[in-house]
């Protein structure tokens, strides 16, 4: 009960009301990580972290080592696949609901990012999806989806 206030004014800048009519949040900010430290920081509560890793990279790797992908993958503090950002469909021809499918994911925070066809890539070291890593992502992402489904 000690953060409800700064939990509620991060729920306030999300909500579609002033998001798009009133202030146009944003227009502003990135998203939704952006207005978590705002909530917080408006109301002086000053018991959050940074996450010192860097965001990742999550897809399947070219011949030449790169990954290539609309997905963004966030870890935990000690570099381990936590969650990500993005879609977990892939499109058909068949419009048939396929999951997308991830082998790696970029473990350094020395990476070299560029653009490659409007979708973000990037060159480092990586790891390999393991199945029980796989699982627990596509659940994430699918408990996100269907959250802020309820809010847009």
């Amino acid at each position: 009960m000690q953060h409800l206030h700064s939990v509620l004014a991060t729920c306030w800048l999300n909500s579609l009301q002033f998001r798009e009519k009133w202030g146009g949040t944003y227009s502003y900010v990135y998203g939704d990580k952006e207005t978590f430290w705002l909530g917080w920081e408006m109301l002086e509560d000053k018991l959050y972290v940074w996450n010192p890793q860097l965001p990742k990279l999550i897809g399947t790797p070219s011949d030449d080592g790169i990954i290539c992908s609309p997905h963004i993958l966030h870890v935990d503090e000690h570099g381990s696949p936590l969650f990500m950002n993005g879609k977990i469909y892939k499109p058909t021809a068949s419009n048939k609901i396929q999951l997308e499918t991830f082998t790696h994911w970029s473990v350094s925070n020395n990476v070299e990012w560029f653009y490659r066809k409007k979708i973000i890539c990037g060159q480092s070291q990586l790891a390999t999806i393991t199945e029980e890593i796989g699982k627990q992502l596509k659940i994430s992402a699918f408990f996100l989806a269907q959250v802020m489904s309820k809010f847009t």
